[in-house]
């Protein structure tokens, strides 16, 4: 274990890792002066880096998406040509839609004071693609070995005793687990992801990102309603759909079924949803591109501006941390519903964290 991080546990899988930065209501502030002060303070520069971020955010929004020999259907495969000629992930385009999202925090101060659940609707009005399944290993290998972007050595997993623990030799190439070139990549951070989004625009003049909150509840869901993937009404249907924490793990939280994987399946293991999108719940966790903030509410932590309704990701809030979604292999059926929200580590890397990519249209 390295100094400054400390083992927790939990009833259920501890998907949120925490460190002394972690977003929390804490702070010994002793009278109403000081709190004022140092809110304004914090107000002050906040807006500073807010407006710095906006001219540099990853999403690039930008007018021209890239070259594309047709307008796409919903629906559609597609795949762009890397500079060498070869082709590059494939994906899927998503129609335009909308999806109202609810989403409950357990453990989080801020959720329980509010309630726990905040709600919004979000209206994408232009369809965009979607990368078939997570990025694999052999997928990302490409990238490193061309772009020479390094990963340090070092990545975290939760025990069979509920402990975060670092693994100081796992690295994505073995992340602690026996995988191949078709398992999803994992042990990287978010920053690596981004860079590997970048990267891809580069390689195609397309735009290519990481999702917003937003779009990953509005594809992953793919016209379902309800709280569990697939339509699943009962936890223990959940292992024919999803690799998530089953009777093999042995843990307390487990989901009485067998799903086939103690750890990260190949890609496309199990059924695509409505959209033809495989493993958005289970199998890894999924990095977006917005700020975590603890509920869909605006607050101080957002300079009080709440999450965008266009399908844009929000950038106010923690963005030292970005939200993750989808539930990862060791996930309880709790941490599999569709409206689950973790932050995410921050800088660093965990062995069930993942890519899922998005392309501009």
């Amino acid at each position: 274990m390295t100094s400054g991080v400390s083992r927790y546990r939990w009833p259920h899988e501890p998907d949120i890792f925490f460190f002394a930065e972690a977003d929390d209501s804490s702070s010994p502030m002793r009278t109403p002066r000081i709190y004022m002060l140092a809110t304004v303070a914090f107000i002050l520069l906040a807006t500073g880096v807010f407006i710095a971020r906006s001219t540099q955010s990853p999403a690039a929004y930008l007018s021209n998406p890239g070259p594309m020999s047709k307008q796409l259907a919903a629906g559609e495969p597609w795949q762009d040509k890397l500079r060498d000629g070869s082709p590059g992930p494939r994906l899927v385009v998503v129609p335009a839609g909308s999806v109202n999202m609810s989403a409950s925090n357990l453990g989080n101060s801020d959720a329980r004071a509010s309630g726990g659940i905040l709600s919004r609707t979000v209206v994408l009005e232009r369809p965009f693609a979607v990368g078939v399944t997570e990025v694999t290993v052999a997928e990302f290998r490409l990238y490193a070995t061309r772009s020479g972007h390094d990963v340090a050595a070092g990545c975290w997993y939760h025990s069979a005793q509920q402990e975060w623990l670092l693994n100081e030799t796992a690295h994505w190439t073995g992340p602690g687990y026996e995988q191949g070139d078709d398992s999803p990549v994992t042990c990287i951070n978010w920053q690596d992801a981004v860079a590997y989004t970048r990267w891809l625009s580069e390689q195609t003049g397309a735009v290519y990102r990481l999702p917003s909150e937003a779009e990953f509840e509005y594809f992953s869901r793919a016209g379902e309603s309800g709280s569990l993937p697939f339509g699943a009404k009962q936890e223990e249907e959940l292992c024919e759909y999803v690799n998530g924490a089953d009777q093999s793990t042995g843990l307390p939280y487990a989901t009485p079924c067998s799903d086939g994987f103690p750890f990260a399946g190949p890609v496309g293991a199990f059924s695509p949803n409505a959209f033809g999108l495989y493993d958005t719940s289970g199998n890894l966790w999924e990095f977006t591109l917005d700020c975590w903030n603890a509920t869909y509410a605006a607050s101080w932590r957002s300079l009080f501006i709440g999450p965008p309704l266009d399908g844009r990701e929000w950038r106010t809030g923690n963005c030292r941390r970005h939200v993750i979604r989808g539930g990862a292999f060791l996930s309880s059926a709790h941490n599999l519903r569709l409206d689950r929200r973790e932050p995410g580590a921050g800088a660093m890397r965990l062995n069930r964290v993942g890519i899922r990519l998005v392309r501009e249209l």
